[in-house]
């Protein structure tokens, strides 16, 4: 028979490997968890300020508003109004359709006729029902690569948000853009898809941006604003 010593060192040893991984898996946690939470950005994303007003767009949108069947359901186009630098109206071009192909092809008909000007270029706004056509300056952009931001899911009192701090030279590069343009409106783009449109109504010198969980800030009918912010995360890492 074994001393009791004996198997008490038995004991400890067999219970040591048990002991260890229990103490490995709990260090990993908070690992796992933060991995889930905070990624570097892992695509190139622009910020650009609108062309709300330039002459181009604003024919384009004259030409669709006085189209030959302006009867026609499938597009929208319109001169809208909104809130701009100390409260003054500025003007808000709409051009809104079902389907994106119906903006794109919209797009081609008018180019076909009138050239576009270089740095003018057209990005599309996701707006869950429909789809509308805007335009950014890339003159002014902010280029934001891979690798030059930092992705984070937040848990907030509206809900999971994600946000995005930039790195300190396209941080630095967004603050002199929104200083230059209160008042006016910037888009976060990802490739030619709008992510964000706010209205710059101070300078972000945080170098910080905030994304809603649906590209135009509106809710889509029926979706989960937490599950539209981790997807959003997911396809940004």
């Amino acid at each position: 028979m074994k001393s009791p010593r004996a198997l008490a060192v038995a004991a400890a040893l067999a219970l040591a490997p048990l002991t260890l991984g229990t103490l490995a898996c709990q260090q990993s946690q908070p690992d796992a968890e933060a991995n889930a939470r905070e990624q570097p950005l892992g695509r190139a994303l622009v910020v650009a300020p609108l062309a709300d007003a330039h002459p181009w767009s604003m024919a384009l949108l004259t030409a669709a508003a006085h189209r030959d069947d302006p009867d026609d359901s499938e597009l929208e186009a319109s001169l809208g109004r909104r809130t701009g630098a100390a409260g003054r109206p500025a003007p808000d071009p709409i051009l809104r359709a079902p389907e994106r192909a119906t903006l794109e092809a919209l797009l081609a008909s008018h180019e076909a006729a009138h050239a576009r000007p270089e740095g003018l270029r057209p990005v599309y706004l996701d707006e869950g029902e429909s789809w509308r056509l805007l335009f950014v300056e890339d003159a002014d952009a902010v280029e934001v690569g891979p690798g030059q931001g930092l992705l984070r899911l937040v848990d907030t009192p509206a809900g999971l948000r994600l946000r995005l701090r930039l790195a300190k030279e396209p941080g630095a590069a967004l603050r002199a853009l929104t200083e230059a343009r209160v008042g006016d409106r910037v888009a976060l783009v990802d490739g030619d898809v709008v992510l964000m449109l706010p209205t710059i109504h101070e300078a972000i010198t945080s170098g910080e941006l905030e994304l809603p969980p649906f590209p135009s800030g509106a809710p889509t009918p029926g979706a989960d604003p937490d599950a539209a912010s981790r997807a959003r995360f997911e396809s940004l890492r």
